[in-house]
């Protein structure tokens, strides 16, 4: 199932209210829009396992299907290389060690974003990262167990998302469960070093707001 713009604009009104973001007069700058929205899996132990994997790239989603194996649309580097890095920091901040995708990592962690014009779906097919790591076989979708609330399954351009999975406990051929999500509605301005800063702000506010992905 996919929520669109009446839903969407329900899910922004409760980012609004929730998130941090500036408190006085009108939004003037594109950064005053930034939000971030966090959920997760409440019976899930995070410190549980010890390393982690994360891709050479953040790749675009869109609603148009994609080959096995073949690699999807990319952020700019810059903005890329920021956002892996926030990604890394503050992974290994919490104790984690990063490890090579073959190198069978407890954790999989998935940036996600979209181009101007498209929502993100939460619900798109594994398939995407199958050049990455083809253990995600084509047509496999991602669940959210015991995510309180249930979480929306799309949001607007411009948003990055990111899913945390747990890969010790992954059916081959089976859903994959995502424990953790954390979502930055960004409105990508022009400038490589804005987005690339803002960005990276985001991603460190989302893992603020989960104090309990420790090691």
């Amino acid at each position: 199932m996919r929520i669109y713009s009446k839903i969407i604009w329900s899910f922004f009104t409760f980012l609004i209210l929730s998130s941090c973001i500036p408190d006085s007069g009108a939004a003037d700058e594109i950064g005053d829009l930034d939000v971030v929205y966090t959920n997760y899996n409440s019976n899930f132990n995070f410190s549980s396992g010890t390393t982690y994997a994360i891709p050479t790239s953040v790749i675009i989603v869109s609603e148009e299907s994609i080959t096995p194996g073949d690699r999807p649309p990319t952020l700019d580097f810059i903005v890329s290389d920021q956002i892996l890095s926030a990604l890394r920091n503050n992974m290994n901040a919490r104790g984690f060690t990063q490890v090579n995708i073959q190198a069978d990592p407890d954790y999989i962690l998935l940036p996600t974003a979209t181009q101007e014009g498209r929502e993100l779906l939460f619900n798109y097919g594994a398939q995407f990262w199958t050049w990455w790591f083809p253990e995600f076989s084509a047509g496999l979708l991602f669940q959210y167990p015991n995510f309180d609330p249930q979480t929306i399954t799309s949001v607007n351009t411009g948003s990055l998302l990111i899913q945390f999975i747990d890969n010790r406990n992954r059916v081959a051929n089976s859903p994959v469960p995502v424990h953790w999500i954390g979502v930055v509605n960004l409105g990508l301005s022009g400038s490589q070093t804005d987005n690339s800063n803002r960005a990276t702000r985001g991603v460190n506010q989302s893992f603020n707001q989960s104090p309990f992905i420790q090691k």
